[in-house]
């Protein structure tokens, strides 16, 4: 509300200060512009995170350890080598400066492991505050030493990363309590000796396969397992009494933890002798079937046993084809992945495969017990978190490569963060409906008076009338898109047939063409859906109790281009006319400009797809028979029209709300068009144009500027109370129009009221509409009210045409006010509900 009345001071002050009109709303819309954008970011706002990290289940953590970050659990028949833990709590005790040991060694050493029981130890002796911090990337790096920072109060209220992982450091190297960190995977030596820890008493661990990480600190050296260690870790864990068969393998494998464990496994759980496990390890062709693309080159043996444990699970059994889609997916997730994000993005899948069959969550379910079980993956106890060592994440990643499909894969795993979908989402239509906005409204003053200057106020009408046809019309072939490919198809299509429907209007005014002007006003009326239907794009993703407040900024951030559109047509005109343009033809070229640039942005930047996320994120959801947090993606066709139809005639509230938004909208629309022409009958001088700008902007920021305090009033005060005054709003309109000669103030204070009372019933009235229905039934209840609204506003073009011809301006006046007298008694009708058959 303070920034709707921020604009009209301002504008108010900047006229008073002598700026012309059209100069002062500019300006004004400038202040709304900088009030959007924190608005925008209040409705974006993540919601508080209900699951945040809790110390890993597997530390064995009480409650005076703070446990940072997810300690990977301990693999079945871990082989504890004490002497490599032992030289770590040597090298530990005899450091004289910061206290900074370097497990080194090949992939698959174990080095992990041995990180994650040196951290588990830790825990037990009761340090104060134990983390561990992945720092494969800066970016994780950051992450974790943030998250250290939030759990041990050291930089409130920052939300910075950078900001923070600093505040952190800063605490370790200050702190009085004892501190053991773990940096797993270093990658670049250089970015993590700048977060080290320089001063303190901290104690920290670092993993990695480079022995540049010796100038970090002390080196310890992970290597294969020694002889005896392998045969008796191979005997223990298959139960094979084959002394020699065992040493074979471990030589084949050369003596690698990671190997060792995964030919452990399937021996065990095929039954297979070594002799046979050796024949099919030797009949892995490495060089066929991986394609290694980055990284570091692995032993031979390791991706070959990694490769065989894969065979196993994918080559046979129903749930072959999903086994490997949940393996692939590991492979591109971090190394401990929360279930929950592992099956988001399983959903995903069968989304950008184009319809292919989704992983069911209890596929996903028997897919990891049978990982787990030949050692492919780690479950803690619990199950939140699945944890895949990162040389068969390389492995099956290069495997991928070789079959082909990888991309898509990409596409799934970038699917999985709903709400930062929404965030990016909401924040992106803010802003491509300015420029939307601006082309719509050029449009809705432009149509009329060139209508009027081609072919007379029965042409104008038609081409309000085409327009309005076309956007009902356009809500088919974008639901067929949206249904197949998401929302950002659709809504370029229709922002590019709006830009090429005001080029076509444009050619129409130099030909003094009725016929193409009329072609050139349904397509264009495709520009003006696309600003509808972001509408529901924003609300794809949002949660519950936000979608209100997240529908109601988009709807505001409309406002501005409204309020600029139409303040910049006489400017536009002026140009054009000096340039040797028809008149009033030139805004649409600027009309044409705005979607072309609203077509950019969302092709570019709407990805990934918010209606292919909720789409994913349903079917996940209703396969693990839980209620849904998104709404069902809509999905109109004649079946479902056929349903909302019937829905809408039987139903009380739902005939209430549907009445309520077309009728409104007719009103708004005969009385609109035909109030910059009652002006400009009565003044021919040429400030008149000027002032027209200025009263079709106010009329079209009064339709949007007020939705959230609509919103609010809905909610608080009622919904059909909230009609009541929007029907009296819209009648007063009407009428004060109808008796006021042509007079520039009265027709504006009359425009503003409808505009208004349009607003009101509109959000009323679809709330009421959506209330009526159940969840699976509503999409397409909206869909039909859309349809019919459009119909109506066309409907009401053309009749305000005929009546205006006839009867005069002010005739049509009071057919608005007795539309409105219709409404009320169908909007209070207090029938009972018909049930519906």
């Amino acid at each position: 509300m303070g920034s709707v009345g921020g604009f009209f001071l301002s504008w108010w002050v900047l006229s008073l200060a002598g700026l012309s009109p059209d100069v002062a709303l500019s300006l004004a819309a400038v202040v709304m512009a900088v009030i959007g954008a924190p608005m925008s970011a209040w409705a974006s706002r993540a919601d508080e995170d209900i699951n945040s990290r809790a110390p890993s289940p597997d530390t064995g953590a009480d409650a005076d350890v703070v446990v940072v970050g997810e300690v990977p659990a301990q693999a079945p028949g871990f082989v504890s080598r004490a002497d490599i833990l032992d030289e770590v709590d040597k090298a530990i005790v005899s450091a004289t400066g910061p206290r900074v040991v370097s497990l080194v060694g090949p992939p698959g050493a174990g080095k992990t492991q041995l990180a994650a029981a040196w951290l588990r130890s830790q825990v037990r002796t009761r340090v104060s505050v134990v983390a561990w911090i992945v720092a494969e990337t800066e970016a994780t790096l950051l992450d974790g030493l943030a998250a250290v920072a939030e759990r041990v109060g050291a930089a409130p209220g920052e939300t910075a990363v950078t900001v923070r992982a600093a505040a952190a450091r800063r605490w370790i190297e200050s702190t009085g309590r004892s501190v053991a960190l773990v940096f797993d995977n270093v990658v670049d030596v250089d970015v993590v000796r700048r977060w080290l820890p320089a001063v303190g008493g901290a104690t920290a661990v670092i993993t990695g396969v480079r022995r540049a990480a010796r100038d970090l600190g002390s080196l310890v050296e992970v290597g294969p397992f020694p002889v005896s260690t392998a045969v008796g870790f191979l005997a223990e864990r298959t139960g094979l009494d084959d002394r020699s068969g065992a040493a074979a393998v471990a030589a084949e494998l050369g003596a690698l933890p990671l190997a060792m464990s995964q030919a452990a496994a399937v021996i065990r759980v095929e039954g297979w002798s070594y002799a046979t496990y050796l024949d099919r390890l030797r009949s892995v062709s490495l060089d066929r079937l991986l394609r290694r693309v980055d990284g570091d080159s692995y032993e031979r043996g390791a991706a070959e046993a990694i490769l065989l444990s894969i065979a196993t699970i994918t080559d046979g059994g129903p749930d072959r084809e999903a086994v490997d889609r949940v393996l692939t997916l590991l492979s591109m997730l971090p190394a401990g992945c929360p279930r929950d994000r592992l099956e988001r993005a399983c959903a995903a899948l069968s989304v950008v495969t184009d319809g292919g069959t989704a992983v069911a969550p209890d596929q996903v379910a028997r897919a990891l017990a049978r990982a787990t079980a030949i050692s492919l993956i780690t479950l803690p106890r619990g199950g939140r978190l699945v944890q895949m060592h990162r040389l068969v994440q390389r492995v099956i990643r290069d495997r991928v490569h070789v079959n082909g499909g990888i991309d898509a894969y990409r596409q799934a795993v970038d699917y999985v963060d709903p709400d930062w979908v929404q965030r990016r989402t909401l924040i992106l239509l803010t802003a491509v409906q300015i420029p939307n906005g601006v082309g719509v409204a050029l449009g809705t003053l432009g149509g009329p008076l060139l209508g009027w200057a081609v072919g007379g106020p029965v042409v104008a009408g038609l081409t309000i009338s085409c327009s309005l046809a076309g956007g009902a019309l356009s809500a088919l072939p974008a639901t067929w898109l949206m249904r197949r490919y998401g929302r950002r198809p659709a809504l370029v299509a229709n922002h590019l047939a709006g830009a090429l429907g005001g080029c076509l209007m444009f050619a129409a005014a130099h030909l003094t063409s009725v016929t193409l002007l009329l072609v050139g006003g349904t397509l264009f009326g495709a520009g003006t859906a696309a600003n509808l239907q972001s509408r529901y794009a924003a609300v794809d993703l949002a949660r519950p109790h936000v979608r209100g407040r997240t529908l109601s900024i988009v709807v505001w951030s409309t406002t501005i281009g409204a309020i600029v559109g139409p303040s910049l047509f006489p400017f536009i005109d002026r140009i054009g006319r000096l340039a040797g343009a028809p008149a009033y033809a030139s805004g649409f070229v600027g009309s044409a400009t705005m979607f072309t640039a609203s077509a950019a942005a969302v092709w570019w930047l709407m990805r990934p797809d918010p209606l292919l996320i909720a789409r994913a994120e349903n079917a996940r959801q209703s396969t693990a028979q839980s209620v849904p947090i998104y709404p069902q993606p809509a999905a109109v066709a004649g079946a479902d029209l056929r349903a909302a139809a019937r829905i809408v005639l039987t139903d009380i509230d739902a005939r209430a709300g549907t009445a309520t938004v077309m009728l409104a909208h007719a009103a708004m629309i005969a009385v609109m068009i035909f109030g910059a022409i009652h002006v400009l009958e009565g003044h021919h001088a040429p400030p008149a144009l000027t002032g027209v700008g200025v009263m079709v902007g106010l009329h079209v920021a009064a339709m949007y500027a007020l939705s959230p305090v609509m919103g609010v009033l809905v909610d608080h005060v009622g919904r059909r109370p909230t009609i009541a005054g929007g029907i009296a709003l819209i009648a007063g309109g009407c009428l004060g129009i109808a008796i006021a000669s042509p007079s520039l103030p009265v027709t504006t204070l009359g425009l503003v009221s409808i505009g208004f009372g349009w607003s009101a019933c509109m959000v009323a009235g679809s709330t009421l509409l959506s209330e009526s229905a159940g969840p699976a039934d509503r999409p397409a209840v909206q869909g039909f009210c859309d349809i019919a609204m459009g119909v109506a506003g066309g409907l009401a073009a053309i009749c305000s045409g005929v009546v205006v011809t006839f009867f005069g301006t002010a005739a049509l006046g009071v057919a608005g006010a007795a539309l409105m007298t219709a409404l009320v008694a169908v909007s209070f009708s207090h029938r009972a509900r018909v049930p519906l058959p």
